[in-house]
């Protein structure tokens, strides 16, 4: 599983009372941000993507960019400060990715550790991670515009997922436990 720090482990549930829908990560096409901002405006719904971009040249970055509009598809640079991007965090209704590739997925935790529902790509990752306790796009864009706006009209009621979180030390036993069994194996 994948590790928090304490100050996450120790948030409590947010106010939700910010007008936004949270994405947090790279902007690049693997985090789909484009399509996720395309979907943000087709359903008018407001989507602070918190990330930066590989490089200030990059082409993704640069349409990405383009599509800013501080309405629906707002941007704020990558967060450094713990305490910040938990703030951030705890002010958004919920919190959105729509990655193509995850093994588990730290913004994610991060969210569900501050008390916000989250929407996610139904992948074997997200599925496994979240099961029921998530609310999951279907790959169709006309149908997600629609699962996009009824997230974030319902998401201040919605309950964050009920998931068992890990601490880094909690982590670093489970991974010593399976190494020291490894090593047993291969004398």
């Amino acid at each position: 599983p994948l590790g928090l720090p304490q100050i996450f482990l120790n948030a409590s549930p947010g106010e939700r009372a910010g007008d936004y829908l949270i994405c947090v990560g790279t902007i690049t096409e693997q985090n789909n941000c484009l399509l996720l901002a395309q979907l943000a405006r087709q359903a008018q719904t407001p989507i602070l993507f918190v990330g930066k971009p590989y490089f200030e040249n990059d082409p993704y970055w640069k349409k990405f960019h383009a599509r800013l509009d501080q309405r629906w598809v707002r941007h704020q640079r990558h967060v450094t400060d713990p305490q910040a991007m938990l703030a951030l965090l705890r002010h958004a209704r919920g919190a959105v990715m729509m990655s193509q590739f995850e093994n588990w997925c730290l913004a994610a935790h991060e969210a569900a550790a501050c008390g916000l529902p989250v929407l996610l790509p139904a992948q074997k990752w997200s599925r496994e991670r979240f099961g029921d306790e998530a609310h999951y796009f279907t790959g169709d864009a006309s149908r997600d515009v629609e699962i996009l706006k009824r997230f974030y009209e319902q998401s201040p009621t919605l309950p964050p997922p009920r998931i068992r979180l890990y601490s880094w030390k909690e982590v670093a036993e489970q991974l010593r436990a399976i190494y020291e069994d490894l090593l047993k194996t291969s004398r």
